[in-house]
């Protein structure tokens, strides 16, 4: 029996995303998350530049300007924007949760390309959107602990949600180039660039790149910050990669799905968070919903 490389690089990818966003809670909880996230993606960037020189031998990526527009909107809209409350959504109500409503991403990617796109629908998959909701609603619902580190505040969900919306807005932006067969990697380039671009312009009209240094020379957070950048929005994207190649897409997509269940384990061993029952079913809920979307 061969070695199952794409099942394991999914699984691996999974566990990679749920590692790098506690640790950019981590930074979060020391710093402003627009520090962080500004420190991110000028890290990303640069890992990305010498990764494209290395393949396409040079470091300005192919593609015209249609390629440029709606990926460069992608980053904007994906990481500029919908990042930025993410990354304010893991000091409010913690990565675990976060992750959860992540999760939402691709309920609303199908439902737009169903409603707007004029793509076909299964009746199994609607019901795999109904499971996954009803997944999130049981774990923002409940009633959080009065010691827990994070609290389910309104406007934290809502700052999720922003999150995931931003996300999808941002993928379905990049699907269109990526369905013409734009490679993916030149295309995170692009997006990370437009995105760290937009970050910072807005940081130095806003005065918001002031948070910065401070951020810099904290060296645990920048140690946190480093690492999670390189374990997530950098090695992440090259497993994701592997596990979709060498995988079946249903199969790769829900193996990848699974950050939000290893996120419990870590949200209690690194922020001691307290996760009930109810929290614990619903999330195992909403993934499952998550894998039928991507199966059915």
């Amino acid at each position: 029996m061969p070695f199952p490389l794409g099942e394991t690089a999914a699984l691996l990818t999974s566990l990679l995303w749920a590692l790098s966003s506690t640790m950019f809670t981590v930074g979060t909880r020391r710093h402003s998350p627009q520090a962080v996230n500004r420190i991110r993606l000028v890290l990303a960037l640069f890992l990305l530049f010498l990764t494209v020189t290395l393949f396409y031998g040079s470091p300005l990526p192919p593609g015209g300007r249609r390629v440029w527009f709606f990926l460069g909107l992608s980053g904007v809209v994906g990481l500029a924007i919908g990042d930025s409350f993410l990354f304010y959504s893991y000091r409010r109500i913690g990565p675990r949760v976060s992750m959860l409503l992540m999760s939402l991403v691709p309920v609303v990617t199908t439902t737009v390309a169903w409603v707007l796109m004029g793509e076909s629908i299964r009746i199994l998959k609607l019901m795999a959107i109904g499971i996954t909701l009803l997944g999130v609603v049981m774990v923002v619902s409940e009633r959080g602990d009065g010691d827990s580190p994070f609290r389910l505040s309104g406007v934290g969900i809502a700052l999720g949600v922003g999150a995931m919306l931003g996300q999808a807005a941002g993928l379905l932006l990049a699907k269109v180039v990526l369905d013409e067969g734009y490679p993916t990697l030149p295309a995170t380039y692009i997006r990370v660039m437009w995105g760290a671009a937009t970050l910072w312009a807005l940081g130095f009209f806003t005065g918001g790149w002031r948070a910065v240094p401070g951020a810099v020379r904290d060296l645990k957070c920048l140690k946190t910050t480093s690492m999670a950048t390189f374990l997530g929005p950098y090695l992440g994207i090259w497993l994701s990669l592997v596990a979709v190649s060498y995988a079946k897409i249903g199969i790769a997509s829900t193996l990848m799905s699974l950050s939000p269940i290893f996120m419990i384990p870590l949200s209690r061993k690194v922020f001691g968070e307290r996760v009930g029952a109810r929290a614990v079913i619903g999330t195992l809920i909403a993934t499952a919903g998550v894998a039928g979307i991507f199966l059915f």
